[in-house]
């Protein structure tokens, strides 16, 4: 087939060289296309709000709102958007983060201190959870709940830092002092530290290392049962 090209006279070489130049380009960039993995998005919606709970996705976009306004909260909610998370508001606790994009939420919590605690969820959310996968036969509890709280203690970084920012007082964590006074990485260690030397927990914080531990052994136990149990 003829190429329009070959009729140009003195421009022939030029035009040619850049349409070839275009169709190299553009063959490279769909082989990127092909090659780079697509970010992953979530499966469906999230999964509905457990028995006692209500939906409630005003509170939702509220608290994404207040964090998409912050230094430390922006970068989370700007990468939680795509994962359609639900908020649900019932009787509990300590706002929480159930089935990878469920937050459970009351009224015992709101305001600013909710807002950190948000921040703090949503590093769960977009990071995964600390304790992810079941453990072998072989596997050494020691390491994978180390893992765990160290994950742990960068989302209480997160929560530590919104909580500075938005004005609040350092006295919700027994580490929380000690924490906001350092920075980045050393603010993960501080309060790291503080989580493996109190496995069973402390004010506004649950036994983590105990809890994960106890999982670690039980799944390790099942996995070395014999088969015909």
């Amino acid at each position: 087939m003829s190429d329009a090209g070959d009729h140009g006279g003195t421009g022939v070489g030029p035009l040619r060289w850049i349409a070839g130049l275009a169709t190299v380009v553009l063959l490279a960039l769909l082989l990127v296309s092909v090659l780079t993995p697509p970010r992953s998005a979530p499966e469906g919606p999230a999964p509905p709000c457990p028995a006692g709970f209500v939906d409630r996705p005003a509170i939702g976009e509220a608290q994404l709102r207040a964090l998409a306004a912050t230094r430390a909260g922006a970068p989370l909610a700007s990468a939680a958007e795509p994962l359609a998370l639900r908020f649900c508001e019932g009787a509990v606790e300590r706002p929480m983060i159930s089935e990878g994009r469920v937050l459970l939420i009351s009224d015992a919590m709101g305001g600013a201190a909710l807002t950190a605690r948000v921040g703090h969820l949503l590093h769960h959310a977009v990071h995964g959870s600390p304790y992810s996968g079941v453990a072998g036969a072989d596997e050494d509890c020691d390491a994978r709940v180390a893992r765990a709280v160290d994950r742990e203690a960068e989302a209480y970084a997160v929560e530590v830092a919104l909580r500075a920012e938005l004005g609040l007082p350092p006295d919700r964590f027994a580490f929380e002092a000690e924490a906001r006074a350092a920075e980045g990485d050393a603010r993960v260690a501080v309060i790291g530290r503080y989580l493996r030397a109190h496995p069973e927990g402390g004010p506004n914080l649950d036994a983590l290392g105990a809890a994960y531990r106890q999982r670690c052994e039980i799944e390790r136990a099942e996995a070395r049962a014999p088969e015909s149990r």
